[in-house]
């Protein structure tokens, strides 16, 4: 008996307790009192540029509010240069030496603590990063219910949206309701910041070439069942040679250098091509941002596209186009996932056509 009458005081307790964090953070909402915040943004190059228009809805609300980001080592690039960014915190999760990975995980832990954030969001969910939160201990923790650990590790637990309206930002930035943002108020797109120098190195490499005759190719993707196949990029190069003159330049993506062997193996010099050498992602980015449109299939050089506001044709072979498609009509999906039996050319060639005819 009265271990179960101490168990209701304890849950009353954390009730009460529940009730309190999120009376107090509403009055720093209405105040604009809210100095620091810390967003946990680990994931892959593609997912963070994904959520980067979280930043500037945070930013809008709270102008003078200090954001700190924590991301996956190497990818950094993606935050540099973001005016609306204080701080960028790199994490290393490699646990092949588990002592080390300790040690990292400890800096960063105590480094975190130091700056004793407002508000700590976590858009990831996974791996440590509630043990991360919880030890530190920033003064309103948000986390989604459904997320493992969540309970212990946050004070404010925000229940997921049961229908989704399809659009991954919409859905993650519920999580933004406790600070009076509307979810479905967040942009759908990406940013990207070039310095001067990317842009000049860029202009440089490219100077021989006119940029509304330069067609971006990115062959690669992190899953094969993304990849397009690189003989449909090759008819798809010399279709648009043929009847526009457009010169293709073809990334080299890490660990897939031999599609664009292929790829030019198979061009066999019966078109012009310019072929980009295996380079730094914002390297990527300020030749990308030098071309006239993009194609490309699901994957973070597509993020890179939307955000670099360039004449983008993804193509679709696996994932749903909806749930990552920006509010843009310089974006155009081919959702090729139920065309298995064709090549998807003539999609591609009319998805082409329609930007050019945007564009000029």
């Amino acid at each position: 008996m009265l271990s179960k009458c101490c168990y209701n005081i304890s849950f009353d307790f954390i009730i009460v307790s529940l009730v309190f964090k999120l009376i107090g953070l509403y009055f720093m909402v209405i105040t604009g009192n809210i100095n620091s915040i810390c967003l946990i943004f680990l994931g892959l190059k593609g997912d963070l540029l994904l959520r980067t228009p979280i930043i500037e809805a945070i930013k809008i609300k709270f102008p003078k509010i200090k954001i700190t980001a924590v991301v996956d080592e190497g990818n950094q690039d993606i935050m540099e240069n973001n005016p609306d960014i204080h701080n960028v915190l790199t994490v290393n999760r490699n646990k092949k030496n588990r002592f080390r990975h300790i040690k990292n995980m400890l800096t960063h832990i105590l480094e975190l603590r130091r700056k004793k954030f407002d508000v700590m969001i976590n858009f990831y969910g996974g791996g440590s990063t509630s043990l991360i939160i919880f030890l530190v201990q920033a003064k309103y923790r948000i986390a989604f219910t459904h997320q493992k650990r969540a309970k212990y590790a946050n004070n404010i637990l925000i229940d997921p949206p049961k229908i989704p309206d399809g659009h991954s930002v919409a859905y993650i930035s519920h999580l933004l309701t406790p600070l009076g943002i509307d979810p479905y108020s967040v942009r759908k797109g990406a940013s990207f910041y070039l310095s001067d120098s990317e842009k000049y190195h860029a202009e440089k490499k490219l100077e021989r070439y006119s940029e509304d005759n330069i067609i971006a190719i990115n062959l690669g993707a992190g899953a094969a069942n993304k990849c397009w196949p690189v003989p449909f990029f090759i008819e798809l190069s010399k279709q648009l040679h043929s009847k526009y003159k457009m010169i293709p330049l073809v990334f080299t993506n890490p660990g897939m250098e031999n599609l664009t062997e292929d790829y030019l193996s198979g061009i066999n010099g019966v078109i012009p091509v310019i072929k980009m050498p295996l380079s730094s992602f914002r390297r990527d980015a300020a030749i990308m941002e030098k071309c006239n449109v993009v194609v490309t299939g699901d994957t973070s050089l597509m993020h890179l596209s939307i955000a670099l506001h360039k004449p983008t044709i993804a193509i679709f072979l696996n994932t749903e186009p909806k749930h990552v498609s920006p509010d843009e009509d310089w974006f155009i999906a081919c959702d090729l996932r139920n065309n298995k039996s064709e090549s998807g050319i003539d999609m591609v060639m009319q998805a082409f056509h329609q930007l050019k005819n945007l564009i000029h």
